[in-house]
């Protein structure tokens, strides 16, 4: 079984409601096609080290987009609760994740390969290096329409 991260969005309105009843947070998730999705896939967590450093602290806004942000309930929607970000949290994330390039990214591509904790685990090949980068242009994508619409956003692990 694979561990994946997504991400969704929520407007204001329909966040407040959540934490209210969070009874309705699954069926939001997985079945309501009302909100954008960006799946990460195995890349999220190269992506979180790669921004942090650490495979599981983070040391800015942007990058505790993966482990980060504040739960909806306790409910485990896969693994854990989902979590989220306002939409004044979700602009800085934006504006953080702007300012990396896929390139600043990869500075830091051999420890990740190293590091024994993350998750699937990468090699040092091109392969592994686009799948990285090509997730994360993708998250920068996603993130700065979220920010753009004034949305807030959603992250789990499924």
């Amino acid at each position: 079984m694979s561990m994946i991260a997504s991400l969704k969005s929520i407007s204001e309105s329909q966040l407040s409601e959540m934490i209210e009843a969070p009874s309705k947070l699954v069926s939001y998730l997985y079945d309501d096609e009302s909100g954008k999705v960006c799946v990460m896939d195995k890349a999220w967590h190269g992506i979180h080290f790669l921004l942090n450093g650490s495979a599981w602290s983070s040391v800015s806004i942007e990058g505790s987009i993966f482990l980060g942000g504040v739960p909806v309930s306790d409910e485990d929607v896969g693994y854990g609760p989902a979590r989220y970000f306002t939409a004044e949290q979700t602009k800085e994330i934006s504006a953080g994740l702007q300012k990396i390039s896929e390139n600043d990214l990869l500075v830091k591509y051999l420890s990740l390969v190293e590091e024994p904790e993350i998750y699937p685990g990468f090699e040092d090949n091109e392969v592994d290096r686009n799948y990285i980068t090509q997730n994360f242009a993708h998250l920068k994508t996603f993130v700065e329409g979220l920010a753009k619409s004034g949305d807030c956003l959603l992250s789990f692990m499924h």
